[in-house]
């Protein structure tokens, strides 16, 4: 079973993860006797689905007993039908939420390398942007944020990187959930 941490104790449906909210989305009552099921408001967990656990085997795990966060320190990339590179989170999602008869491969170390680049511009994008001087509770989106940083504070041609920002991922991203879908072009083309 692939283990995550909101499939221990008394947890909601409506959390801020987005994977959390996919796996509570595949939830169904003891009374049908499938899937994953709740008993006295604490969460127990089925069998993988068959794609779910080709998935996990590709990516030299057991699907009985691989967690979420042995998924996560493989740190690996998948490539389905050398059109999308994905996170494992991602190819999970995609498998069970599409139709689909998608070939995979693992990513070459140098497409890892370009889409982890290409990652955490997609996260600093998604992030939102608070300033450290001001200590208000504003909070931008990036471009926002530069434009703050100008207007503000006469800062020309500002960066992201910038002292003044601070930036976090929102609790429903998917990015905060490590769950990135690239083109594969979009991943070769990162600086």
């Amino acid at each position: 079973m692939l283990a995550h941490k909101c499939l221990h104790g008394d947890s909601r449906s409506d959390g801020d993860d987005p994977y959390r909210r996919f796996i509570y989305g595949k939830l169904v009552h003891t009374t049908a006797g499938l899937g994953a099921f709740y008993i006295s408001e604490q969460l127990s967990a089925c069998k993988p689905t068959k794609k779910t656990s080709q998935l996990i085997r590709f990516c030299g795990k057991d699907p009985r007993t691989a967690t979420a966060t042995e998924m996560d320190a493989l740190d690996i990339r998948l490539v389905r039908d050398n059109e999308e590179m994905m996170t494992w989170r991602a190819a999970i999602l995609h498998e069970e939420t599409q139709v689909s008869n998608s070939k995979w491969r693992l990513a070459a170390p140098d497409e890892v390398v370009k889409a982890k680049e290409r990652e955490s511009e997609v996260a600093k994008q998604a992030s939102a942007w608070s300033c450290i001087p001001c200590n208000t509770h504003a909070v931008f989106t990036f471009n926002n944020a530069l434009g703050h940083l100008e207007r503000k504070h006469g800062i020309k041609n500002p960066s992201l990187d910038h002292e003044h920002l601070k930036s976090y991922l929102p609790s429903d991203s998917l990015a905060s959930s490590g769950v990135f879908q690239l083109k594969l072009d979009d991943a070769k083309r990162a600086r």
